[in-house]
C-alpha cells in the first residue's frame, strides 16, 4: 500500500514520500502482529525514497514494547518528564558506520593505486601510503624495514609514531629479533594483541613505545621477503579483521 501510494507520488512529479502512522488504536492482542508487520515494513522503507514517523503513545506501551519499537526502527524519539531523547538503534548504527568505514576504506585504497601507478619516487610512495593507512586505522606507529642482502639483516626505511633518535636504536635488525624480525624470517603475518598482558619476548620493542596492539606483514615477491610493514597502536589491544586485512592489501 505505501509502495502504491509513493508510486502515484512520483508520477506526480515528486521526490518520494514521507508518511506518518499512529498507533494508538492499537489493542494488546494486536502487538505481536504489528511487530511483525513493522520488521518488514522497515525493510520495504529502506529500498525507496520513503521517510517514516510512527506514534506511540508510552502510557499503552509496556517495557518490553518500547524495546520492540526501538528495535524496529532507526530511531526512537521519546519524551520523559517534559524533555526529549533520541535514541539510535545499536544495529542500524553498527551497519552505517560499517558502510562508512567500508567507503573510505576504498577511497584509501583507490588514493594508493593511483600513487603506485603515477609516482616514479618508490620512498616518497611509501613514506604516504603508509603514513595515510595508520592515519585510517587510528594507529599510532608504523614501521617499514627492507631487507639488506649484503648485511644479511633488515633496515629501517621507513617509519611514523618514534623519536628520530629512537631509530639509531631500531635502524638494524636482524633476522628472528622481534616481531618484524620473525615476520621476515618466516614470510608470515605476525600479530601480538593485548601485549601489556602477554609474555611474548617478541613484544619487548613494542611495548617500550606503549603498544598494546602490534601487527607485522611481511613484504614478499614471489614467495621470498624483502621487507616488512608493521603497524601498532597504544589505544586498544587488538586488530578487527577488516583491519588486518586492509593492511594486508597496502
Amino acid at each position: 500500500g505505501w509502495v502504491e501510494k509513493l508510486d502515484r507520488a512520483l508520477d506526480k512529479g515528486y521526490s518520494g514520500l514521507r508518511l506518518s502512522g499512529n498507533t494508538f488504536w492499537l489493542e494488546k492482542d494486536d502487538w505481536d502482529d504489528f511487530v511483525n508487520y513493522e520488521v518488514e515494513i522497515n525493510d520495504v522503507i529502506g529500498n525507496y525514497p520513503m521517510m517514516a514517523l510512527c506514534t506511540y503513545s508510552l502510557n499503552k506501551c509496556s517495557a518490553n514494547e518500547i524495546i520492540d519499537v526501538i528495535i524496529n526502527h532507526q530511531f526512537a524519539i521519546i519524551r520523559r518528564e517534559g524533555n526529549w531523547d533520541l535514541i539510535e538503534n545499536l544495529e542500524s548504527k553498527k551497519t552505517k558506520d560499517t558502510l562508512l568505514w567500508n567507503q573510505q576504506r576504498d577511497k584509501l585504497l583507490a588514493d594508493v593505486f593511483r600513487k603506485l601507478l603515477t609516482n616514479d619516487d618508490p620512498q616518497t610512495i611509501i613514506d604516504s601510503i603508509c603514513l595515510e593507512t595508520m592515519n585510517f586505522l587510528d594507529c599510532d606507529l608504523f614501521l617499514n624495514y627492507l631487507v639488506d642482502n649484503e648485511k644479511g639483516c633488515l633496515h629501517l626505511n621507513a617509519y611514523s609514531g618514534i623519536p628520530k633518535e629512537e631509530t639509531q636504536r631500531i635502524e638494524w635488525l636482524d633476522f628472528g629479533r622481534g616481531i618484524c624480525g620473525c615476520a621476515a624470517l618466516q614470510s608470515r603475518r605476525v600479530v601480538a594483541e593485548n601485549i601489556f598482558e602477554n609474555q611474548d619476548p617478541r613484544t619487548g620493542l613494542v611495548k617500550s613505545y606503549g603498544v598494546q596492539a602490534y601487527a607485522c606483514h611481511p613484504l614478499l615477491i614471489e614467495g621470498q621477503s624483502i621487507g616488512t610493514l608493521s603497524f601498532g597502536t597504544k589505544s586498544r589491544i587488538k586488530f578487527a579483521p577488516e583491519e588486518l586485512a586492509l593492511m594486508k592489501v597496502v
